[in-house]
């Protein structure tokens, strides 16, 4: 009954991750701006396009806001676990691996929200007609997974976009370099400092450090997250696939 359970409850975090990921905020702030978003640019909802269309400013908000769909999902999830899967299992940390479906959910959500799918549906899978309600590409999403793994890991994914945005000022070759490095980033041990697996979200320690001496343990989650993250990933790119062919026809379009 307990692994019954624990099915339904993993049904209900990636219900969470991918209502909260359904929610597109570069729309919502284009229509209150009166921009038709999807219409102008690079017709894509996210920050970049945001940031063209309406101004950099907005573009930020977009990015901070699309990054906590995926980060309160996981968190909503965490208080859930700790009430209920955390109890069943005696406190195995190998489960907590489990709140990080509802960030995986959240990058679906919002790279193919709940509108598209309705009407992919609708039209018998008419993608021509469905695309016109298609999410962003999940970069942003991402990032809420990053911080809500380890601030570390963020700040690595953080400043090799910059890095690499600085350099060649193009925003989907960061994002598409930062999905390369960020899956991998799990498996650094220094930057394993996980404040939700410390329980610790109401002490004063938030960034709690997770002391695990079995190495086989510690692997054994990280595969976890590494597959998650992986796969991700590899949705945000295929989402980046029209950027990917600009770059090697050098048509895409550099920021400032």
């Amino acid at each position: 009954m307990q692994v019954f359970h624990i099915i339904l409850i993993c049904i209900l975090f990636a219900t969470i991750g991918y209502l909260l990921g359904s929610i597109l905020f570069g729309e919502i702030i284009a229509k209150i701006k009166k921009v038709n978003i999807r219409e102008k640019g690079s017709k894509n909802i996210g920050a970049t396009n945001t940031s063209r269309l309406i101004s950099p400013y907005m573009g930020v908000v977009v990015v901070l806001l699309d990054a906590s769909k995926s980060y309160l999902s996981i968190i909503f999830s965490w208080l859930i676990f700790y009430c209920t899967i955390c109890k069943w299992t005696n406190n195995d940390p190998l489960f907590y691996c489990l709140i990080y479906i509802s960030g995986f959910f959240a990058v679906i959500g919002h790279c193919f929200p709940v509108l598209f799918i309705y009407k992919l549906l609708k039209n018998k899978f008419n993608l021509s007609e469905a695309k016109k309600y298609i999410g962003g590409k999940g970069m942003s999403c991402m990032g809420g997974i990053f911080i809500s793994i380890s601030p570390y890991i963020f700040l690595v994914c953080f400043a090799t976009w910059m890095i690499i945005f600085l350099i060649w000022r193009y925003a989907s070759l960061s994002s598409i370099i930062c999905n390369f490095v960020s899956s991998t980033m799990v498996f650094v041990k220094p930057l394993d400092l996980f404040y939700l697996f410390g329980n610790s979200l109401y002490s004063n320690d938030l960034f709690f450090v997770q002391k695990m001496n079995d190495d086989n343990l510690f692997y054994r989650m990280f595969a976890i997250l590494f597959a998650i993250l992986f796969v991700s990933s590899i949705i945000s790119l295929l989402r980046h696939s029209s950027n990917i062919n600009r770059l090697i026809t050098n048509q895409e379009k550099k920021i400032f």
